[in-house]
């Protein structure tokens, strides 16, 4: 996978939660899609993300498998975070 189409899946997938203003923190550190289920609350927090809430929303949110992020898919992800 190009890492740009990765990229791109972050950034639907921070829209698809209503927090797309980290985007520009997610690319600027090259937080890609296969990241994201690997993401610590520790890690969120250097990244900027300083809203507790936002953190909590990030870290329970399902991440889709790459495929289906366009497709809307629900699929648990890794971190098997409810």
């Amino acid at each position: 996978m190009k890492d740009g189409t990765s990229l791109a899946q972050t950034s639907e997938w921070l829209a698809s939660l209503d927090l797309q203003e980290y985007t520009a923190r997610f690319k600027e550190n090259h937080i890609d899609f296969s990241f994201l289920a690997t993401l610590s609350e520790q890690d969120l927090k250097e990244l900027g993300v300083a809203s507790l809430g936002h953190r909590r929303r990030m870290m329970r949110a399902p991440v889709a498998s790459p495929k289906n992020v366009t497709e809307g898919s629900r699929q648990l992800s890794v971190r098997g975070v409810a």
